[in-house]
């Protein structure tokens, strides 16, 4: 018996069958009627529509036969599928392609079978159309011609199930769009907000109106038909929302802000959010935060005025343990010392929170006018490591400054002080002992400077770094501080119409930054100090691993002279191990000098030439020498 092959598209006829949703389907009176009508033509008891799967022939329609599948390994047609042809098998017993096939020596004892494709549109065969007799007999020219006939009968019904199929998976997708928009309107409608889409003019059409618009007629319908404008809804809003909106076209920039307006003799405050939408438009969300904006006030103004209440006493408590501690009414034992030391201790940190409390509540409230002047922050930033200065010695911490002289921004000098002094000291506690805190100022770009507090610390998780500005976050309690300094810096630095913000990785340390408009140096400044600082630490580098380079240079030439090979880039490795060990810029002269020796091997060879070779070292001893000589 002779297998049938698999066509080489079987992966694709797969596909389509499957997509024809006829496998294991409910017997449908179409198909039956036209297997019968066929088995009718022919005079043969046997008629099938047979659809041919991965592993078997399943039939959609049968006459005469009681099973509704059999193997494709023995299935007539299975080669119809692989050849894409008529099939017509007069006396199977005769044939040694069927003779022996299960079919043939056993039930329904096959001698003549004939069948003809069923190919779709595209091309792919799904099964064919057949006959079957028990006895042996021949096909006419009309009855082949009438089986194709009725086989493409057969697949207008087969193109007519998938279309059919189709069409109800569109219906089925459409409803559940249909279902999704009115949950999204219903969503809309219930949102506390107004959703808008705002073209680059600052046309806008509306999404959703939890706060009524100036068009919305007392029924909340529009009443007005007019185009409608960002202005419309928020007053002289135009000129600043546009930008935003053409950001959020263009760049994918999302942005937010606040307004206040009159409406209807009152005060409202809307903060308006702007966000990617479509190609020719953005999201514009608007919502009503009056409410929560004069609770938070009212919440500012009971914190503050409990914290002011709380000052008076503190201050009087304050001083009485002092003068307690400074023995004024008689020598303390060592038990009462060691309490009013305590008291002290909590004492001065309870006053520390009440003053932070203070200075936040005024920040937040607006109460705190900034006194803008020039300052200078090379200046300022010697001021904060001094104020530090102590703090970072009972901790053992170096703190290290970092700054040129040509930096300045316009800002209030105690508050920004105030910014840098909180960052610092958050710095320092979470500090190792041993390890320092680098204060920098740089250029962040063309007029803007770049203040940034790095520490060596346990870094912060991603997660964390969202919360560390809110009001009274201590990721680690152990470490004291009220849970305010950073929220007060923000508070600061914000009120500047700057930024600030963090970068770290757990285990990498923590790099604070505060961002201005400000004076810088000129490029050419920098790039000098740039270049200072490089030439003095490499150098240091150079010296301190010219022993290791050495050593290498002479092994090789050693190895060299003695006759043994070396290894194609091995000192170009070898130079990166010893420069990478030091972790500084002068890694690169290091990798550029042993760079320019692998230049000189041969691309494709395994060996380096001895001659080469030995010139190429001594030349790079030479290197370091005259590297080292003009330093």
């Amino acid at each position: 018996m002779k297998v049938p092959s698999k066509p080489e598209n079987e992966s694709e006829r797969l596909q389509v069958l499957r997509a024809t949703e006829l496998l294991d389907s409910h017997a449908e009176e179409a198909f039956d009627t036209l297997a019968r009508a066929v088995a009718k033509l022919v005079g043969v008891p046997i008629a099938l529509v047979s659809l041919v799967d991965e592993g078997r022939q399943w039939f959609k329609a049968r006459v005469g036969l009681a099973v509704a599948e059999t193997p494709r390994e023995i299935a007539f047609c299975a080669h119809v599928v692989e050849t894409s042809e008529p099939l017509i098998v007069e006396d199977a017993t005769l044939d040694e392609r069927f003779s022996d096939n299960p079919l043939v020596t056993g039930p329904p004892f096959v001698r003549f079978y004939a069948g003809v494709p069923l190919a779709m549109p595209s091309g792919e065969v799904v099964g064919t159309l057949c006959v079957i007799d028990r006895v042996s007999r021949t096909l006419t020219a009309a009855q082949l011609e009438a089986l194709e006939a009725l086989a493409s009968q057969v697949l207008r019904l087969v193109e007519l199930r998938v279309l059919n199929a189709m069409v109800r998976r569109g219906n089925d997708r459409l409803r559940e769009k249909n279902a999704a928009l009115r949950r999204a309107r219903a969503m809309l409608d219930a949102a506390p907000d107004t959703m808008l889409l705002v073209d680059r003019s600052g046309r806008c059409s509306e999404l959703s109106s939890a706060i009524r618009l100036p068009w919305d007629n007392a029924d909340g319908g529009d009443a007005s038909g007019a185009e409608r404008t960002i202005d419309d809804v928020v007053p002289s809003v135009r000129d600043e929302i546009v930008p935003m909106v053409i950001a959020a076209i263009e760049r994918g920039e999302s942005s937010k802000f606040e307004r206040s307006i009159d409406r209807e003799g009152r005060v409202v405050v809307l903060e308006l959010y702007v966000a990617p939408c479509r190609e020719s438009e953005a999201l514009v969300v608007l919502r009503d935060v009056t409410r929560e904006r004069e609770l938070e006030r009212m919440k500012h103004e009971f914190i503050g005025m409990i914290a002011h209440e709380i000052r008076t006493p503190l201050s009087s408590i304050l001083a009485s343990l002092k003068i307690l501690d400074a023995g004024v009414f008689g020598a303390l034992s060592d038990e009462q010392r060691e309490m009013v030391s305590v008291s002290l201790q909590s004492s001065e940190r309870l006053a520390r929170l009440v003053s932070d409390v203070l200075d936040l509540e005024k920040l937040s409230l607006g109460g705190a006018k900034l006194e803008r002047s020039r300052v200078d922050l090379s200046a300022l930033c010697t001021d904060a490591t001094r104020e530090l200065a102590s703090l970072s010695r009972e901790a053992g911490v170096k703190l290290v400054l970092e700054c040129l002289d040509g930096f300045a921004v316009e800002a209030d000098r105690d508050r920004l002080l105030q910014a840098v002094v909180n960052l610092l000291g958050n710095a320092v506690r979470f500090s190792p002992r041993g390890e320092p805190v680098t204060l920098r100022v740089d250029a962040a770009g063309v007029g803007v400077v770049r203040i940034t507090v790095r520490d060596r610390g346990p870094g912060i998780a991603p997660e964390q770094q969202s919360r560390l500005f809110q009001r009274f976050e201590r990721l680690d309690r152990s470490k004291g501080g009220t849970g305010l300094g950073l929220a007060i810096a923000r508070e600061i630095i914000e009120q500047h119409g700057g930024r600030i913000g963090v970068e770290s990785e757990p285990g990498s340390g923590a790099v604070f930054w505060i961002e201005m408009d400000g004076e810088t140096p000129h490029r050419d400044a920098l790039a000098a100090r740039w270049r200072s600082e490089a030439l003095a630490e490499a150098t240091m580098i150079f010296r301190a691993t010219l022993p290791a380079v050495r050593s290498l240079c002479v092994a090789s030439l050693d190895a060299i002279a003695s006759g043994a090979t070396v290894e194609r880039g091995a000192l170009r490795r070898a130079s990166h191990r010893i420069a990478g060990t030091s972790g500084s810029l002068a890694m690169l002269a290091l990798s550029a000098a042993a760079r320019a020796v692998e230049d000189l091997c041969v691309e494709d060879a395994n060996e380096i030439d001895l001659a080469v070779m030995r010139r190429a070292i001594e030349a790079f001893v030479a290197q370091l020498d005259i590297t080292l000589g003009d330093r």
